[in-house]
């Protein structure tokens, strides 16, 4: 199983383009060799992210990273916010 160790993140990052969001949360994780997966997150993948590094975590399973975030995609962030809305953080 691959693990990935939280290096940046998560940050702000204000979007001025056309779309629903005005903004919205980068994170950055490693691989085991280093290789950098930049990943996505709407206000509640954040908000859970944020929970568990208070916690400690810092290294997370792929479908940990997948429950709280998607690839660098606006289309698919904007998806993952509409299925969120109305769920709360």
């Amino acid at each position: 199983m691959h693990t990935f160790t939280i290096r940046e993140g998560p940050s702000h990052v204000a979007h001025e383009g056309a779309g629903m969001l005005s903004g919205f949360y980068r994170a950055e994780f490693v691989d085991e060799n280093g290789e950098p997966l930049p990943r996505y997150l709407t206000d509640k993948g954040r908000a859970e992210l944020l929970r568990r590094v208070d916690e400690g975590q810092r290294e997370f399973s792929e479908t940990e990273i997948e429950e709280m975030s998607v690839a660098p995609n606006l289309v698919a962030l904007e998806e993952r916010t509409d299925r969120e809305a109305g769920e709360g953080a």
